[in-house]
């Protein structure tokens, strides 16, 4: 039986009556089809759509109207059709990333596309087509606003923060403490604006598809070890437990089935590897507070796992599925005073993805959260040829002739310089004051030679320096951005 009534069409059964109803007034296009894809029902909203009147759509089969496209354009072959697996499988199919070709030349239409199965494998399907030129359109204009506005402000709050903290430092400022807790509050406001715009400079740049990902083979389970003990500061400065190869939060039986200390060798982009080990931690961090961070890796025939476990609040069950979405975050009286964007996660998903690997969470309120991440493992042999392939690669441009140059500050005190080596003193930049340096009279050698003074000793690196001669430093950097005082 169809999703109809057995007395479908002939007005007597108010049910039936109502469905029409619904079909005909919605904007969606729908087809109901039978589980071999031939047209059952079609309403306005898809006649319209797939320029076909319902009498002759009811003796076709959906795939003589719908032809697919990927989001490049590409023609999609009948053998991967995703309407085709739908119906096969009687399960349930939605994407965003199709376009609709059109029929005589006409353009191609971005669309939504699910199919929803009604019961049982011999029941009918539906085929709901979206759209959703407008929505891309849309989004595409807040993604370039975005995209403007955060480079924009970016600069400006990062000299806001630079300035509050030289006004925090004691080397450079005195203040008491009333006012010193007042700047410490909107020290942590500028840097938390300066991540809400570096994030959203990122996400933009995802929506866009502008991230290029550099692929290099590494061994995960001491890349990850590295990579994650960066953070431990921030870990131990919260009075939390930093855990790598055990692991006491998690069940027996997993833990049982883990093999610690593998090598593990995969295919990576060493920065979005560092930005999804950063965000899971701090995630972590951010929502613990007591207990332990566990972060291990372990490997199955086909994959290396990253596991990032915290003891800390727990996701619920109804915001698990939507932590991956952009700007979404758990709204109950433990996290709303909890800070942060919205975006680390989903900027974490894109990362995850764009590697071809997958991401995944298990969380019970009150009781910790754990996330995993799995990328496409290679084998050794693979490993050692593409890491000698790599070292071949940079050795083969490191010794590439490249023209010297040579880049010389604005001139403060004369220094010793060798006679030999060829120097080319660039005019001021706009921004610094004006130096007044005289031009070499025509007699003199192209190197000009300083008058006799007693060389006076190269500055000391900032590392070396006494406290100071580190202060008189900053003092001189603070009145060259502030020349009236």
């Amino acid at each position: 039986m169809g999703i109809f009534s057995k007395n479908k069409g002939n007005g007597n059964n108010k049910d039936d009556l109502l469905c029409s109803t619904v079909l005909n007034v919605s904007h969606d296009s729908i087809l109901i089809v039978n589980p071999v894809g031939n047209i059952q029902l079609i309403n306005p909203a898809a006649e319209k759509l797939l320029g076909i009147r319902r009498d002759e759509a009811l003796v076709l089969n959906y795939a003589s109207l719908i032809r697919l496209a990927d989001k490049n354009g590409n023609p999609i072959p009948d053998n991967q059709n995703p309407i085709a697996a739908a119906l096969r499988s009687n399960k349930y199919f939605e994407s965003r990333e199709l376009s609709l070709n059109g029929h005589a030349g006409a353009d191609r239409t971005p669309v939504w596309l699910s199919v929803t199965p009604t019961g049982s494998p011999v029941e009918d399907r539906i085929i709901t087509l979206r759209n959703i030129a407008k929505e891309l359109k849309e989004e595409q204009e807040r993604s370039e606003f975005i995209s403007t506005a955060s480079h924009e402000m970016r600069n400006p709050v990062a000299s806001i923060e630079g300035y509050l903290g030289l006004a925090l430092s004691p080397q450079t400022a005195t203040i008491d403490d009333r006012a010193r807790a007042y700047l410490e509050k909107a020290h942590e406001s500028s840097q938390y604006l300066g991540k809400l715009f570096r994030d959203l400079l990122d996400t933009s740049k995802l929506d866009d598809g502008k991230v290029k990902v550099n692929f290099i083979p590494v061994e995960m389970t001491e890349t990850v070890k590295r990579l994650s003990e960066a953070l431990i500061p921030s870990i131990t400065g919260k009075g939390l437990q930093y855990i790598f190869g055990t692991d006491p939060i998690s069940t027996p039986t997993v833990a049982s089935s883990r093999k610690l200390n593998q090598l593990l060798y995969c295919r990576v982009d060493i920065d979005f590897l560092r930005e999804i080990i950063d965000n899971l931690i701090e995630n972590a961090i951010k929502y613990t507070p007591a207990g332990s961070i566990l972060v291990s890796v372990y490997g199955d025939q086909q994959s290396a796992v990253i596991a990032v476990k915290d003891s800390g609040l727990g996701i619920s069950r109804e915001d698990q599925s939507h932590v991956f979405q952009k700007f979404y975050r758990a709204d109950n009286s433990d996290t709303r005073t909890i800070g942060g964007t919205g975006l680390g996660l989903y900027i974490t998903k894109q990362r995850v993805e764009a590697m071809h690997g997958r991401i995944w969470l298990e969380s019970e309120l009150g009781k910790g959260t754990s996330f995993y991440v799995a990328f496409p493992r290679i084998s050794s042999e693979q490993y050692e040829r593409e890491k000698l392939a790599l070292s071949s690669t940079m050795t083969s441009s490191a010794t590439t002739p490249q023209t010297p140059y040579v880049i010389v500050p604005p001139p403060v005190a004369p220094t010793p310089m060798a006679s030999s080596q060829p120097i080319t003193t660039p005019p001021p930049a706009p921004s610094m004051p004006p130096i007044s340096t005289p031009a070499p009279a025509p007699t003199q050698p192209s190197v000009p030679v300083p008058p006799p003074v007693t060389p006076s000793p190269p500055a000391p690196a900032e590392g070396d320096m006494t406290p100071e001669q580190l202060a008189a430093k900053k003092q001189e950097f603070y009145r060259q951005i502030h020349p009236s005082g």
